[in-house]
């Protein structure tokens, strides 16, 4: 009877006999075939191995977190970015080093001679300075990702942009998020009222320690930028009305306030005089029309304002708390608007029955077999979450979570972390070109 001839690679053409089941035949092939295959397995290293071989990536995390913190790192870069880049090759490079010197010491394979030890040395500060820049790369785009979120979230108007331009990177900062998370919570526009309260103490603080000290201020200094508004005045062509009742409102103002003045007293002449002038400001940007004394007047407050923000500021952290308190009252008042846009319940009601209910028709018409009743409270749930999913109070608060100083340090280490599992899995960690014991 005829063999059975069968293909093994790695062994060849083999005759079976004619009288052996295909069982029998499949169960001997496979075993020429792992005779003749042996599977090569990466031999499994001990922890303290493992260990000394992430010594690169130790080095480089540390090299990237100093070099990025500020100043050089031999001279490569000057802090941020570049700075994290050249302290983390440094990093690496000098881990690759004590990796070698902790493996020759070990029994385990290492460059035996000075160029193989140098090639490797400088190879890994390359990769590490790689992967540093790669994650930075990652949290910049993490960043403008969470920005936008934001940004999306809190939808300021342009008007409130104008006069708050850092009011996202304040919301940012604080992590404020929009709404309350759960009843009986803070909301974001809450936490900033709060925050601003605080803010407003510890100015309060700095003055009335100022007062008692003895600081004091002349109401003449309070008026110097209302000089360059006489100086404007008097350039109009048809200004003798606008100078007289300037004149009379400088005068009243001396009156009213002899001096000295101390912080606190021109503290609330400031909030006086930006109360009286803001209203008359805003009307004029709404194109509403005022008078010639309502427009005078505006100015003259402002100035009045202007002045007394110079001369507190005058005092060691005041402008500091100031532009704290600035900032906050933005945050708060964009917040608040986000807050008061983000739910109205019978949109709300409408949308959630007609969309999942348009879309159970439609599967409906499409395959009449399936069950409507089931369809549309499929639909509703999908619905409920993706609208949640979807909402600013989930989206700012996404935003936030990836403008953390804390993910920013993961992200970073990311390429780093999925480059050395790479390396461990594959036994691509030992140096290249090393000898093997």
């Amino acid at each position: 009877m005829p063999d059975k001839i069968i293909k093994i690679p790695g062994v060849g053409d083999v005759a079976f006999p004619e009288s052996m089941s295909d069982q029998d035949i499949d169960t001997a092939a496979s075993r020429l075939y792992r005779e003749a295959n042996p599977t090569q397995q990466v031999p499994v290293k001990s922890w303290a191995e493992t260990a000394v071989d992430w010594l690169p990536a130790a080095g480089a995390t540390a090299g990237g977190l100093l070099g990025g913190a500020g100043g050089t790192v031999f001279g490569l870069g000057v802090g941020g970015i570049p700075g994290a880049v050249g302290g983390a090759a440094v990093g690496g490079a000098g881990g690759e080093a004590f990796r070698q010197l902790l493996r020759r010491s070990m029994g385990l394979s290492a460059p035996m001679s000075p160029l193989e030890a140098a090639t490797a040395i400088g190879k890994e500060g390359a990769i590490q300075g790689a992967t540093e820049l790669a994650g930075g790369a990652v949290t910049r785009g993490a960043a403008i990702v969470g920005r936008g979120l934001v940004g999306s979230a809190v939808r300021p108007t342009e008007a409130l942009l104008r006069e708050f331009p850092d009011l996202i990177q304040t919301i940012i900062a604080k992590g404020l998020p929009v709404g309350r998370i759960l009843p009986g919570t803070l909301s974001g526009s809450e936490r900033a009222v709060a925050l601003r309260l605080q803010a407003s103490t510890g100015l309060q603080n700095l003055l009335r320690r100022a007062t008692a000290g003895g600081t004091r201020f002349q109401p003449s200094r309070i008026l110097d930028p209302v000089l360059d508004l006489i100086d404007d005045v008097a350039k109009q062509a048809l200004g003798d009305a606008d100078e007289r009742l300037l004149s009379n409102m400088i005068n009243e103002f001396l009156q009213r306030h002899p001096g000295p003045l101390t912080p606190i007293a021109v503290k609330e002449l400031k909030q006086r005089a930006q109360a009286i002038a803001k209203p008359v400001y805003r009307q004029i940007e709404k194109g509403l029309p005022v008078t010639p004394e309502q427009s005078i007047g505006a100015r003259f407050h402002q100035a009045v304002a202007s002045g007394a923000k110079s001369e507190l500021e005058r005092i060691p952290g005041v402008e500091v708390a100031e532009a704290e308190i600035q900032r906050l009252i933005g945050a708060a008042r964009g917040l608040r608007h986000a807050e008061r846009m983000t739910f109205n319940p019978a949109t709300e009601l409408a949308l959630g029955l007609s969309v999942p209910a348009a879309l159970a028709a439609a599967e409906q018409y499409l395959s009449p077999d399936t069950s409507p009743n089931k369809d549309l409270t499929r639909n509703m749930l999908l619905y409920l979450a993706g609208r949640g999913l979807i909402t600013p109070q989930m989206r700012s608060r996404a935003g936030l979570t990836l403008t953390t100083p804390l993910l920013a340090h993961l992200l970073r280490q990311f390429p780093r972390l999925a480059n050395e599992l790479v390396r461990t899995r594959t036994g691509e960690s030992a140096p290249a070109g090393s000898p093997q014991p």
